[in-house]
């Protein structure tokens, strides 16, 4: 399989997936506390805990696949 994309530090995975957790347990927090903001505020809010933990399942795919991987 020929790789596409560099090999992410691990120390640098594990700061990343830790920062788009903290980031999007926030938003998810602003959306549930806040109840006088606009519904397009609200839509921008969800995008973006949506791509935060999208972001931090596809990092944690990748330190899995980089740690398997190793080991061969």
């Amino acid at each position: 399989m020929v790789q596409i994309f560099l090999k992410k530090n691990n120390k640098a995975l594990i700061s990343n997936i830790i920062f788009d957790f903290i980031v999007g347990i926030f938003f998810v927090y602003y959306l549930k506390v806040s109840a006088d903001v606009s519904t397009f505020l609200r839509t921008i809010l969800i995008v973006f805990a949506a791509y935060d933990f999208t972001d931090m399942f596809f990092s944690i795919k990748l330190l899995i696949e980089q740690k398997r991987n190793s080991k061969k």
